[in-house]
């Protein structure tokens, strides 16, 4: 993958996080989304997702992960105090 194309993507990561990170991300979380809608299949049997899908399924792992870090976290300052 070319520098340019690895900057695009982590800027969406970024992106990502900053939204999920914010006071209002749960409300916003919590509001009913359409499915990823695979739109074919590659060469390998893989699914192929639109650009719009797969960013959608990047900030839902990313929250995924940022939200059990967080429950991490959680556990090890109630049991530090």
């Amino acid at each position: 993958m070319s520098t340019r194309k690895n900057m695009r993507v982590w800027r969406h990561v970024v992106e990502a996080l900053r939204r999920w990170t914010r006071a209002s991300a749960k409300r916003e979380a919590s509001l009913p989304r359409r499915p990823c809608e695979p739109v074919g299949v590659d060469a390998d049997g893989n699914n192929v997702y639109s650009r719009e899908d797969r960013l959608a399924i990047l900030e839902y792992g990313l929250a995924q992960r940022l939200a059990a870090e967080r429950r991490l976290a959680g556990t090890d300052n109630r049991e530090a105090g």
